[in-house]
This record gives C-alpha cells, sequence and structure tokens, in this order.
C-alpha cells in the first residue's frame, strides 16, 4: 500500500461526505434549474435578468460536478480493485460524464440562443432556431435523467446488476426521456400542451 492509498483510506469517510456534498449541490442545482426555466418560459421567452439567474445556477451545478469528480477520483484510487469492479460505480462516474458534456453543450451552445427562442409559438422561428428549441427540450431530459441516475446509484449500498445490464437500463431510460422530451415541444408547440402553473 502506498502512502496515497493509506491516506486516502484513513480519510474515505470525509471524501465521502464531500462526494455527497456535491452530489446534492449539483443535483439539487439542477432540479431548482428545470423549475426555474419552466416558470421562466411561461411568457414564451427567456429575457435577461432570467438568462443570468439560469447562469447563476450553472455555477452552483457546476461546483457540484468539479467535488463530484475530485472526491470520485479519491474514492477511486483509495481502492482501485474494489471500485474498478463496482457496476454501480463504474456506472455512476460514467453517467457523471454524460453530465459533464451535456452540461458543456447546454452551456456553450443552447444557453447563449435562449433569448431567441419562442417557446410559446413557433409559426415565425426558423428551422436553426426550431432544432435549437427541440435541444433545449432533449438537453434538459437528458440531465435530468442522469442527475437521478446518479443520485439513486449513490442512494444503493450494492450494486443491483452488472455494469452491462445497469448501462441498458440507464440508456433504455435516457432515451424514452429524450423521445419523450421531443413529444412535449411538439404538443407545445402546436398549442396542445400548456406549461403548468409554477
Amino acid at each position: 500500500m502506498n502512502l496515497l492509498t493509506f491516506f486516502l483510506q484513513n480519510n474515505i469517510q470525509i471524501i465521502l461526505g464531500i462526494h455527497i456534498v456535491g452530489v446534492v449541490i449539483g443535483f439539487g442545482g439542477a432540479i431548482v434549474t428545470d423549475i426555474l426555466f419552466l416558470k421562466f418560459i411561461k411568457d414564451g421567452k427567456i429575457v435577461s435578468y432570467e438568462l443570468n439567474i439560469l447562469a447563476t445556477m450553472s455555477k452552483i451545478i457546476w461546483t457540484g460536478i468539479l467535488l463530484i469528480c475530485i472526491s470520485g477520483l479519491f474514492i477511486l484510487l483509495s481502492d482501485i480493485d474494489r471500485y474498478t469492479h463496482s457496476a454501480k460505480f463504474l456506472l455512476k462516474m460514467f453517467v457523471v460524464w454524460v453530465i459533464v458534456i451535456n452540461g458543456l453543450f447546454l452551456n456553450f451552445v443552447v444557453t447563449p440562443k435562449l433569448p431567441t427562442i419562442n417557446f410559446r409559438d413557433v409559426s415565425h422561428l426558423g428551422d436553426k432556431t426550431k432544432n435549437i428549441r427541440k435541444l433545449v427540450f432533449v438537453s434538459g431530459a437528458i440531465s435530468a435523467t442522469s442527475w437521478w441516475t446518479v443520485f439513486i446509484l449513490g442512494m444503493l449500498r450494492v450494486s443491483p446488476a452488472s455494469f452491462l445490464v445497469l448501462l441498458s437500463f440507464y440508456l433504455l431510460i435516457v432515451i424514452t426521456a429524450i423521445i419523450g422530451s421531443l413529444v412535449v415541444n411538439s404538443l407545445l408547440s402546436k398549442g396542445i400542451l400548456k406549461l403548468p402553473s409554477l
């Protein structure tokens, strides 16, 4: 056992605590952001001060992600053999990377376009803007399902299945959520569905 492993194993409870704090900050921030987003688009558009609020929430979420990634690395290094054979841990780290990639896409591609999108009336929107609007819903679906997956996996004491089974289940949920988000976008666009009051 090297010095780093010894240090990490002797401080594993602190590291796990930081990991849980990261999940709480990131997951909580994501839920609040989703609620705020749905509230903000009730009038059909995102204005500058609303965009600033979403940007602040994004920073909070990224703080959570950073804590998860750093503490997750330390957890892995504390017992590499154990965690590289833990389906639950491996899937959780995989899903965190999905959150990171999706978050970068949201921050740099989707969010800057939000003020140009009308969420109530799409009749005058160009194809490019309509596609960005779809991406808003798809990215939101990926984010929500991924954060819930990380949270649920974190609550489990033991892995309920093999990595491939868990991965397949996760991908099935994500694909279902994406299809659902596109259906909701379509129904909102046609005025068939109305956003709930928040």
